[in-house]
């Protein structure tokens, strides 16, 4: 489910270099999900 909600990817913009990082949480932060 969570491959549908995202975007098959980030943006093309001339001239702007894009990334990303997913970082899951830590287990003292109370937060998570089912995926």
């Amino acid at each position: 489910m969570r491959e549908n909600l995202l975007p098959p990817g980030l943006p093309l913009l001339p001239e702007t270099v894009l990334t990303s990082r997913y970082l899951p949480a830590t287990e003292g932060a109370s937060v998570g999900g089912d995926w």
